[in-house]
């Protein structure tokens, strides 16, 4: 089953700091695929909800749009806690329209570190995917089988809305 959220507004993810990431959320208990456009800081709060995912697309096509050739400054903060999908079940990650600007870097880093199971990660970026592999190479893995590969990303991912939605596949 497939199952569509629409438009979600990221502070819905917001995770109190005190507590466990996931302690008064509703948790997607079945769910196994999961695809978030934009807002991809909201993808480790989101993968607290998930603690059965084994495929995790994320597609940044509006930043993309937007870009103005400039890398951001370091924002992204390391989690406390590393969700249980990375820890127990994550087998394909794959990224659309990677930057290789510095945020994304982290993320894919922290994701390669920590995902135990990871087969298979694919990354098509917009440039230098040379040096988006030699520097996520270099990235110790948590997984000794995980594939990495990284390519030149040549035709454009269209979205119909540019709001932030994901995409929930759910196993019965």
């Amino acid at each position: 089953m497939v199952y569509s959220l629409g438009r979600l507004s990221p502070s819905r993810f917001r995770v109190n700091q005190l507590q466990r990431p996931y302690d008064d959320i509703y948790i997607f208990r079945n769910l196994t695929h999961l695809e978030i456009h934009d807002f991809w800081e909201t993808a480790i709060p989101v993968l607290h909800l998930c603690p059965k995912l084994q495929n995790l697309k994320l597609c940044e096509q509006c930043f993309v749009e937007n870009w103005d050739g400039e890398d951001d400054e370091e924002s992204w903060g390391e989690p406390e806690y590393v969700p249980q999908c990375l820890l127990s079940c994550l087998t394909t990650y794959n990224i659309l329209h990677f930057l290789g600007l510095q945020n994304e870097l982290l993320l894919a880093e922290y994701i390669l570190r920590n995902a135990y199971n990871l087969q298979t990660t694919t990354i098509k970026c917009k440039r230098e995917p040379l040096k988006i592999e030699r520097k996520l190479s270099q990235c110790p893995k948590a997984s000794a089988t995980c594939q990495l590969s990284v390519c030149l990303k040549d035709t454009d991912y269209l979205m119909a809305n540019a709001d932030f939605y994901i995409v929930l596949t759910v196993n019965d």
